[in-house]
């Protein structure tokens, strides 16, 4: 059988084998087209599309707490909005994200110096302590004849004034080592300043309950839970006050180490006669001028005592007169009656 002639879509005619290949080659470059202009269409839209995309900007901590109270105040008060990303809510104090909360921040620094002469050095360091309101927490100074001495400090001072302190102590010598640490506790010290606040509105909770509990087990009940919530407010206020210490004073432990071996003083010349009997004389004139002095207080201690001391200073005389005069009588006495005999026997 033979296949049919093409025929005219539009006449209906038929139509040569030299116009069909025509009409089909036609065809396949409609097509072509077609698909290049969508291709390049979908090009142009990819293109385009990052310009149109919204710019990813960094926020820093200052600026998402300029902004986080206006997003608060749109929406009445209530949680913080999720972000346009359709990021989780996130439970954060609203004191961490303003500008007003104090950074609390400990300081920590380690010196070690190298000094000509070691107890110069050392007046200077006390001068400038008390000079910036510090004081020293503790000290220790080491070493022998012929060895090189280090003395070891702990220094507390003031966090304004730490680094006034530490440019100054730079000054006593040479710097071997100069070393700075800080630790930022300002999370820890907000979230248990919320937490203490808390505790403390449990806490006036549970003993209004106690005041209004009845039967004997809900007090006892409430009385332990009172008992366990204000030792974790204890607890809490202790770390509360030791982060206070800690950020309110800086720490500066400092090395000194002399420069050369210590050597100690020449020990004086033995004194001469002259300088002996000066200070032989000197000695002994001082020892005299004490006892005077000793005698006067002595004798004005004893004035008030004098009306009770005459008296019975006389008193004591008199019975001594008495019982010697009796001691007398006696041996007069036992000797008469002998003499006779004593005659009689000669």
């Amino acid at each position: 059988m033979l296949a049919p002639q093409p025929r005219s879509p539009v006449s209906g005619t038929m139509l040569s084998p030299r116009s069909s290949l025509f009409i089909a080659s036609g065809c396949r470059t409609g097509f072509c087209l077609l698909l290049a202009s969508s291709c390049l269409a979908w090009l142009g839209c990819g293109v385009k599309a990052p310009r149109e995309a919204p710019e990813i900007t960094m926020a820093t901590s200052a600026d998402v707490g300029s902004r986080a109270p206006a997003g608060r105040a749109e929406k009445g008060g209530g949680d913080f909005a999720p972000e346009p990303n359709g990021a989780a809510n996130r439970s954060v104090d609203p004191k961490l994200l303003t500008a007003e909360v104090e950074r609390k921040i400990i300081y920590t620094a380690h010196i070690e110096l190298v000094v000509k002469e070691l107890e110069t050095a050392m007046a200077e360091v006390k001068q400038l302590v008390q000079g910036h309101k510090g004081y020293i927490a503790k000290s220790e100074v080491r070493g022998q004849v012929g060895q090189r001495r280090t003395a070891d400090y702990v220094l507390r001072v003031p966090a304004n004034h730490f680094t006034a302190l530490q440019e100054g102590l730079l000054q006593l010598g040479f710097a071997e080592r100069n070393a700075l640490e800080s630790q930022d506790v300002t999370e820890e010290y907000v979230d248990i300043e919320a937490r203490l606040q808390v505790l403390k509105r449990e806490e006036e909770t549970l003993n209004k309950l106690l005041l209004e509990s009845t039967s004997r087990s809900d007090l006892l009940q409430t009385r332990d839970h009172i008992l366990q919530v204000r030792s974790q407010i204890e607890r809490a206020q202790a770390r509360l006050n030791l982060l206070s210490r800690l950020t309110a004073f800086s720490t500066i432990h400092l090395k000194l180490r002399e420069e050369q071996n210590y050597q100690p003083p020449a020990s004086k010349a033995a004194p001469t006669l002259g300088e002996r009997i000066r200070v032989t004389f000197r000695n002994s004139w001082d020892s005299f001028l004490s006892f005077l002095t000793q005698c006067t207080l002595t004798a004005v201690a004893l004035t008030p005592w004098l009306p009770v001391i005459i008296p019975a200073a006389l008193l004591l005389v008199w019975f001594g007169r008495r019982l010697s005069h009796a001691r007398s009588r006696n041996q007069h006495a036992v000797q008469r009656p002998s003499d006779p005999e004593g005659a009689e026997a000669s």
